[in-house]
């Protein structure tokens, strides 16, 4: 297990984040190679959950593997979504529940190799080795979050993948060493990330919702120039 990884801020980029993308590929791409623009001396955090409830969870873990093999400097967390596909994984393997096959225990199709009756290969070993989060500089960039009442919140990976609520100011300047806490996980209606952007809040949510769709204070994927305060959003194109 992978739990953080310390990244050192380009010298020449720009540090941009992007939040939940759960299987939407067409709304990723235009989000990267249209508003972002994306260059090779940028490094890109990716804040996990990237498959279940869109169309294409397997394309859109896929286009993050080609952009690390293409020379692009990209850093993808791990989601509670791709946890619990490993886990469903692990449960599947140990017989825990031997009268599913392994598609009926997971919520995206595309992650199974139905033939074999298994989680495609590639996507096991890349999943599970995502770090739970990143430091970069100033910043902590994590899934869900940090536990910050417990006395070692960065040892403490449920919190990371699962944690809802982030209101104990003290803590974040006491045990975040007054770091900018990056997330996704929690739904946030968009108007509100651009008031946390505005005022750089020390807690910064990336996650709109981009598969709601039919929610009008929902459905943008977002990404932030880290450096420079920049907010990009694409609505989903791929509904």
């Amino acid at each position: 297990m992978i739990l953080f990884q310390k990244i050192n801020p380009s010298a020449n980029g720009r540090r941009l984040a992007i939040g939940d993308i759960h299987g939407c590929l067409k709304t990723l791409q235009k989000l990267v190679w249209e508003h972002i623009q994306l260059d090779v001396q940028d490094q890109l955090f990716f804040l996990g959950d990237y498959i279940d409830r869109g169309p294409d969870g397997a394309g859109v873990v896929d286009f993050i593997m080609d952009l690390q093999n293409t020379g692009y400097q990209v850093y993808p967390l791990r989601g509670n979504h791709e946890q619990m596909l490993l886990d469903a994984w692990e449960r599947f393997q140990s017989g825990k529940e031997p009268e599913k096959s392994f598609i009926q225990l997971v919520r995206d199709p595309s992650m199974v190799a139905t033939a074999q009756n298994r989680i495609i290969p590639r996507f096991e070993q890349w999943m599970s080795r995502l770090p739970y989060y990143y430091e970069s500089g100033e910043f902590y960039l994590v899934h869900a979050g940090f536990n910050l009442k417990k006395e070692k919140p960065f040892e403490h990976t449920y919190a990371m993948l699962w944690t809802m609520f982030f209101n104990e100011k003290r803590y974040i300047a006491e045990r975040a060493h007054h770091k900018t806490i990056v997330i996704g996980h929690q739904k946030t209606p968009l108007e509100t990330i651009k008031e946390a952007v505005n005022r750089r809040a020390k807690v910064l949510p990336l996650d709109n919702g981009c598969y709601k769709y039919d929610d009008p204070t929902l459905g943008q994927l977002c990404a932030l120039d880290l450096d420079n305060w920049k907010l990009y959003t694409q609505k989903n194109i791929d509904y």
